[in-house]
């Protein structure tokens, strides 16, 4: 019978960064390794960087609103057309109270 090794599963954690070595058949964590945390240089690039997030959150949130806006216009649109063919079919559907 062959020994079948089952490598261990490294985990990083989205939110802390963190790294965890899972044992894929046990599932116990073999390795707990913490994220060292980035120092901020100076407080003056903290700041440049709090301002250029709320730029980029600005222009990110302008960009979804026009796209928004495009996308009504394209539905009213559509609307309309659908509008017009329906008007321009003159025999209306027959309703199943009609045919009593």
């Amino acid at each position: 019978m062959k020994d079948k090794t089952v490598p261990a599963i490294e985990v990083t954690c989205p939110h802390c960064q963190s790294v965890l070595k899972v044992d894929a058949a046990s599932g116990e964590v073999l390795l707990s390794k913490k994220h060292e945390k980035r120092e901020v240089e100076s407080f003056d690039s903290a700041l440049q960087n709090a301002r250029e997030w709320e730029k980029k959150k600005g222009d990110l949130f302008e960009q979804a609103f026009e796209t928004e806006r495009k996308r009504k216009d394209l539905l009213e649109k559509k609307f309309q057309e659908a509008q017009k063919s329906s008007s321009a079919d003159p025999e209306r559907p027959l309703k199943p109270i009609d045919l009593d």
